[in-house]
């Protein structure tokens, strides 16, 4: 597979936004133009300062902008709203303002939009100060950490069952973490620990919004098994271990068709990620007052403000009791 990355070599970029949303900027202008009002550089979601940056860096950066060319009266281009599309790129001024532009590349040409919506050319200066070019991304490699022969007990014990469901995963997270080493004891108590903070998790992503449609679960089940199919040693792979699965009268496919509730929580859980990391590199990066200036703080500062506080109310006397019976029979 093939994709595009862009390399920002520390020099300058093009585009920069205006205050006003609702014209069409002939020209880009920054809120500051000295470089000793910029606070922090932000590229997507790295920030650093000037000096960290390169202060005549950033400042060969803010004189850059002024040099984007708006299109020609009648020529439209529409950046692609997916968020792997583009890259976000802000000025961070001392006085908490902000100028922010994303940069996209179509048919060839780079471009530059600002956050009134006015789109300018960008090749001339981005050429300057980004290198770009096509990198390989190659298939991945799969490994396992259990024998062929307990794996073999993991698969059989997942085909005995018609549906996932709580009983499922107890049963199959207790038996694996056995066959990793775990004592009965440890495995079974961090086996409860798991399920209970995963079925707390789950509820409060549902609540908090992040519920996955039916496509888009199918679309997941389906990119698991492009993955491995894709993988560089599928053929041995397949003859190692997916063959396993042959001789327990199942296949890959049905057990993550059977497994429908983990990956449904797996995609939720990437959603909110997706969606936190584009709030931050586009700006909103303040948790209860507190302004972050890593994404990884950002991103936890959030989960124990928002998400977290939902588990809490959630009532689990139903599921604690079904757990003591799967423990006596497993």
């Amino acid at each position: 597979m093939r994709k595009q990355f862009l390399l920002l070599c520390l020099l300058g970029v093009i585009g920069l936004t205006c205050a006003d949303c609702g014209t069409q900027e002939k020209a880009i202008s920054l809120k500051h133009g000295d470089v000793d009002e910029v606070a922090k550089i932000q590229l997507d979601s790295y920030k650093s300062t000037p000096d960290e940056f390169g202060e005549e860096k950033v400042e060969a950066f803010m004189g850059k902008l002024e040099e984007a060319i708006p299109l020609e009266e009648g020529k439209e281009i529409e950046r692609d709203k997916n968020p792997n599309s583009y890259q976000v790129i802000s000025l961070i001024y001392n006085d908490e303002e902000r100028d922010m532009f994303y940069f996209f590349r179509k048919d060839g040409e780079w471009y530059i939009e600002t956050m009134s919506g006015t789109i300018f050319y960008g090749e001339e200066a981005l050429s300057e100060i980004i290198q770009f070019g096509d990198v390989e991304g190659g298939p991945g490699v799969f490994s396992m950490s259990l024998e062929k022969e307990d794996v073999r007990k993991l698969i059989e014990l997942k085909q005995s069952f018609a549906e996932d469901g709580l009983e499922y995963y107890f049963a199959t997270d207790l038996l694996q973490r056995e066959l990793e080493g775990y004592t009965k004891e440890t495995a079974l108590e961090d086996t409860k620990k798991w399920i209970e903070e995963k079925y707390r998790l789950y509820q409060a992503l549902i609540e908090a919004g992040y519920e996955v449609t039916d496509e888009e679960l199918k679309e997941a089940i389906e990119e698991e098994m492009d993955v491995i199919r894709q993988a560089e040693n599928y053929d041995d792979f397949y003859a190692e271990y997916l063959v396993l699965y042959e001789e327990a009268d199942t296949s890959v496919e049905e057990i993550l068709q059977k497994e429908k509730g983990r990956i449904r929580y797996n995609r939720m859980s990437e959603k909110l990620y997706a969606e936190k990391y584009e709030d931050f590199r586009t700006g909103k990066d303040t948790i209860a007052d507190q302004t972050y200036d890593d994404f990884l703080s950002y991103y936890n500062a959030y989960m124990s403000e928002k998400i977290l506080p939902l588990t809490e109310k959630y009532d689990l006397t139903e599921v604690t009791k079904a757990m003591e019976t799967y423990s006596k029979k497993y």
